[in-house]
């Protein structure tokens, strides 16, 4: 069953009555801080997108737009012209994501495009042969630190990965080069292509760390330091109640996943791009969809009106 509804600054959009989340979903929620969803993306939304995603892999891109490709493949995700159009925008807005997320979020701000995130055969390893100069080095390592070399060899494919992979976790918002943390509130992920092994390219989060990061800035830490744990940045050590997972599911499956929460990308060692496109959704209690909004990181609940509506508190 579907009827129309009013999203304000985003016309009529489609609403979906029988997707419904129960408490327990919700609770699951509260206490991981993601949801993995199965088969909400219809699979003719889908199929456009990636028509559209695969046609301009089959394109060329001319050397004065080099550079610009080569940022949109970072944080921006790929062609970010394409990512604003509703090929890529109705994966949310005409499928039951949004319904399911703004039950847990209520209302949200207009989300005008998603991160367009391929991760292709190869991402985040090293080709073992292309490691020959590396073995003096890494024996040298293992006779003087103790420990094993610094990627693991032992997979039947062409590539290496690097050993404590998982362990750089992130939190989105900080844009190289600049102090302004780009806060949102859940990030909502579509898988357009199966990920159901590990080390295919999977999102990879710490269950329970959006809690472990909210009590450490109630304590007094910097939330401007809480963003990054890579060595580029001010590195963190913080005590996850959780080990990390690397998230598997099929084509059509939808990931919700709180701000705060610890993730990372898995090294992908399959033979298949890994085609995903992420949403950042934003909770209409905040007055404008841009901006820093500190006290919800030591409040993780604050902007979620579903989540309070259930009477949790932690």
């Amino acid at each position: 069953m579907v009827s129309a509804v009013s999203q304000p600054g985003a016309g009529v959009l489609p609403s979906f009555p029988d997707a419904v989340l129960s408490d327990a979903q919700k609770l699951q929620f509260c206490d991981q801080g993601f949801l993995h969803l199965p088969d909400v993306v219809p699979y003719a939304l889908r199929k456009r997108a990636l028509a559209a995603i695969n046609k301009r892999l089959g394109s060329s891109v001319p050397s004065e737009q080099l550079e610009l490709f080569k940022l949109a493949k970072g944080g921006l995700g790929f062609w970010p012209d394409l990512s604003a159009t509703a090929i890529i925008t109705d994966l949310l807005n005409r499928s039951p994501a949004l319904t399911y997320a703004m039950q847990l979020l209520g209302p949200v701000h207009p989300t005008w495009f998603g991160q367009i995130a391929l991760r292709f055969p190869g991402d985040l390893c090293v080709e073992k042969s292309k490691m020959g100069d590396m073995a003096p080095l890494l024996g040298l390592q293992k006779h003087l630190l103790g420990h094993e070399p610094a990627f693991d060899m032992s997979s039947d494919t062409d590539y290496a990965v690097p050993r404590g992979w998982e362990h750089a976790w992130h939190v989105d918002g900080i844009m190289p080069g600049k102090q302004t943390i780009m806060q949102f509130s859940m990030l909502l992920g579509v898988l357009l292509s199966d990920a159901d092994d590990e080390l295919c390219g999977n999102l990879t989060v710490f269950p329970g760390s959006h809690y472990a990061i909210q009590d450490w800035v109630r304590q007094g830490g910097d939330p401007a330091k809480v963003l990054s744990s890579t060595i580029a940045d001010t590195p963190l050590q913080l005590a996850f109640p959780h080990p990390v997972v690397q998230l598997k599911g099929k084509a059509g499956d939808v990931f919700l996943c709180h701000w705060q929460l610890a993730h990372s990308v898995a090294p992908n060692l399959g033979p298949n791009i890994r085609y995903a496109v992420y949403f950042r959704l934003v909770s209409r209690s905040r007055p404008t969809p841009e901006g820093f909004r500190p006290e919800a990181m030591s409040d993780v609940w604050l902007e979620w009106e579903g989540i309070r509506a259930l009477g949790v508190q932690k």
